[in-house]
């Protein structure tokens, strides 16, 4: 794959991000029509060895979106994203067919059934991960592989992929490089929701691993406004303290942890890639925080081509979509090129779009930095640790570059 850009958002925050989203159309149009709708699956008999692709056939690639529902102005960033991707991949090789999969487990199952029948060989999406579980039953009828859009690790069954990062993973990395500078006992103040549990997940791990120790934690309810209670329950002593909430929440919780004496001079906070947007720069209780997250500059790159192609700015989530279309794209490159063997593929799997190439050990380069997958199905990523300053997000760990980095 190709290196283009990014940054990165969880899914948590998707629904208050559609909101700022302006109403341009895009100033340049490069469109992949949604293809006809059919109805029913034709499954497909595993053989001993993979599938061979047809030669001369460009691969057929479902990409499963909210064109409907309640986030649809998400999926329309990630359609532009994807078709953005392909016509950046400058060959022939991949055809996308794009598929409305709402929000509910129903309709992303029959987006699913319908991409099938169009004879789709990989399928990219959905977003949520309430309906990874019918997309993967769906899609294991025709062999099919699924790389979800979603970081929801609940959801793994054995067969579907996650791109999207997982709290866990920010959690440990930030955690990890804290512990690195000399903050061994660290607490954390998490949101009572899936999202904060794992991150507590992510810092333990991490201090298990790098020598450190999780001396304290607390919840509060996502909905909760006054969260002092909770921060009062913290035990310590403690040198850095991480809170994984979004950024609009950390506009209310910076001047209420300074209010009990946790300050930038005091405590060394840390967050999650929810933190990466612009109104926390003025934020005074949270400079020099840290937070992980992808180099700016590489999302601003992604960002500007997106502009020019579609006139508005994109959630970080669209660099998702665009990684995983330029991933198909390599993966048919390889497979159509003949640079992958039938007989080491995944029986009855397509040849190159098999589990077992997926699985790569050498992962892949793009966007949002190196990125592989694990057997259970979820990803591993090499983030960067960025610091918030009033000039702007500084860089203070660079993501790494080798898959190395991320084991030692």
């Amino acid at each position: 794959m190709r290196s283009v850009t990014k940054a990165s958002l969880g899914i948590a925050f998707l629904a208050a991000a559609v909101l700022a989203l302006s109403a341009c159309q895009p100033q340049q149009t490069r469109t992949v029509s949604p293809t006809a709708q059919a109805t029913t699956p034709t499954p497909q008999a595993p053989t001993t060895q993979g599938r061979v692709l047809p030669a001369g056939e460009p691969v057929k690639v479902a990409v499963l979106l909210p064109l409907s529902g309640r986030l649809p102005q998400v999926g329309q960033q990630l359609m532009n994203a994807s078709q953005l991707a392909l016509f950046d991949l400058q060959q022939n090789s991949v055809e996308l067919l794009i598929k409305d999969s709402g929000d509910t487990p129903q309709m992303a199952a029959q987006a699913m059934q319908q991409a099938l029948a169009e004879g789709a060989q990989l399928a990219l999406g959905p977003l949520f991960g309430s309906q990874i579980r019918s997309v993967s039953n769906v899609a294991r009828t025709g062999n099919v592989n699924v790389i979800s859009f979603s970081n929801d690790t609940r959801q793994l069954d054995g067969y579907a992929f996650l791109l999207g990062i997982t709290p866990k993973s920010q959690a440990e990395r930030v955690v990890s490089y804290a512990i690195s500078q000399g903050y061994r006992d660290i607490a954390v103040l998490a949101p009572e929701t899936d999202f904060g549990r794992q991150s507590l997940e992510g810092a333990q791990a991490a201090a298990a691993r790098r020598g450190g120790q999780v001396v304290s934690s607390a919840f509060y309810a996502p909905e909760q406004l006054d969260v002092t209670g909770a921060i009062r329950t913290l035990t310590g002593p403690y040198q850095a303290l991480l809170v994984p909430d979004a950024h609009g929440r950390m506009l209310i919780l910076g001047p209420s942890l300074a209010a009990e004496g946790i300050t930038p001079e005091t405590v060394k906070l840390l967050g999650s890639s929810l933190w990466n947007n612009p109104a926390l720069l003025a934020e005074s209780n949270l400079q020099g925080a840290w937070f992980p997250g992808v180099n700016p500059q590489d999302f601003a790159s992604f960002a500007s081509n997106y502009q020019g192609a579609y006139g508005d700015y994109p959630l970080p989530i669209a660099s998702v979509a665009f990684d995983a279309v330029t991933l198909a794209g390599y993966l048919a490159r390889q497979a159509l090129s003949g640079q992958v063997n039938a007989a080491t593929t995944t029986p009855g799997q397509w040849v190159g779009l098999d589990r077992n190439s997926i699985l790569s050990p050498n992962g892949y380069n793009g966007v949002d930095g190196i990125f592989r997958f694990s057997q259970d199905g979820s990803v591993q990523r090499g983030l960067a640790v960025l610091a918030i300053d009033a000039g702007g997000f500084m860089v203070v760990s660079p993501a790494p570059n080798s898959f190395d980095a991320l084991t030692n």
